[in-house]
């Protein structure tokens, strides 16, 4: 009996079964270049930020807010006050 004979040819039909699945991973690559090509092709900028004259904006406007949310992490919008590294608060100016 010549067994080596039938496993060659088994071996041979799996290599077949490869290649769909060579051609499925090749069409994911190119699909999935595209979607990347598309989400990066915009530039970031970032985000423009109110230049101040005279410091931070006047207490309990829509600048001020904004300006104390980003700048003060602890920022406290009900009581316009932000809590300090050392444990204190300070209201925001």
């Amino acid at each position: 009996m010549r067994r080596h004979g039938y496993y060659h040819h088994r071996h041979r039909r799996h290599d077949h079964d490869n290649n769909a699945g060579v051609a499925l991973g090749a069409a994911g690559l190119i699909l999935g270049l595209g979607a990347l090509a598309a989400t990066t092709s915009q530039p970031r900028r970032a985000p423009a930020r109110p230049s101040y004259r005279y410091g931070s904006p006047e207490p309990w406007t829509r600048d001020w807010y904004a300006y104390c949310s980003s700048k003060y992490r602890s920022f406290e919008p009900d009581t316009g006050y932000y809590t300090t590294y050392s444990g204190y608060k300070r209201f925001c100016r």
